[in-house]
């Protein structure tokens, strides 16, 4: 099972992220399984994300960070814009690659470490909890397709003000993501209990890049 996972933006200086795509997928990727390290996700933008800019995340089942680990493989001409060392919660339960086309929306929303007491205090045990309960009546809706494909904690941010969580959400489209914004009352109670323990949040919408 891979627990340590590893998200990151790219940027590359060209108009678009064409060349990028083609190098990850036939040059990143392949080191990266020689490595040992998984992909477990790349993404083109839709909306939040540049267009010369992809995001990805990988997995690793050691202890180190999978971001670190994914860097020496990537293109030369590649910015890292932003990264995340992260652990995985709730889901997904490993790093097999994602495989489901559609929306999948980033979310990062910001946790104060003082408020957590199991997690590597780093985030309240509250937060995980209150996640999966919501979903058992978030993913049985009748009128949207969705599901949360990942949860993450940080990983090593102890000692900060303010640390990052990543809830990662598989749509069949953007009818899907609108119609969710007015879950079942079950739900939208969990969700509105586990927003009082967070700070803000910023969104990415974009679509999965079928694996190589």
């Amino acid at each position: 099972m891979a627990d340590a996972y590893g998200f990151l933006r790219l940027r590359v200086a060209a108009r678009d992220a064409v060349e990028l795509e083609r190098r990850l997928l036939g040059e990143t990727l392949p080191a990266w399984r020689d490595a040992g390290l998984a992909c477990w996700g790349l993404w083109r933008g839709l909306f939040g994300i540049a267009s010369n800019e992809m995001l990805v995340m990988t997995g690793d089942g050691t202890a180190g960070s999978a971001v670190d680990a994914a860097r020496p493989a990537l293109p030369g001409d590649v910015a890292v814009v932003d990264s995340a060392a992260l652990r995985a919660t709730a889901r997904p339960a490993s790093a097999e690659p994602l495989t489901e086309p559609g929306l999948y929306v980033f979310r990062f929303f910001e946790v104060r470490p003082q408020d957590c007491d199991e997690l590597v205090a780093v985030l309240r045990p509250q937060l995980v909890a209150l996640s999966r309960e919501a979903w058992q009546t978030f993913e049985t809706a009748t009128d949207y397709a969705s599901r949360p494909v990942g949860l993450f904690r940080p990983d090593g941010e102890a000692g900060r003000p303010w640390t990052r969580m990543l809830l990662v959400t598989w749509y069949d489209g953007f009818a899907s993501w609108e119609t969710s914004r007015t879950p079942a009352a079950a739900a939208r109670d969990n969700f509105r209990r586990r927003h009082a323990l967070t700070g803000g949040t910023v969104a990415y919408a974009a679509r999965l890049v079928p694996p190589g």
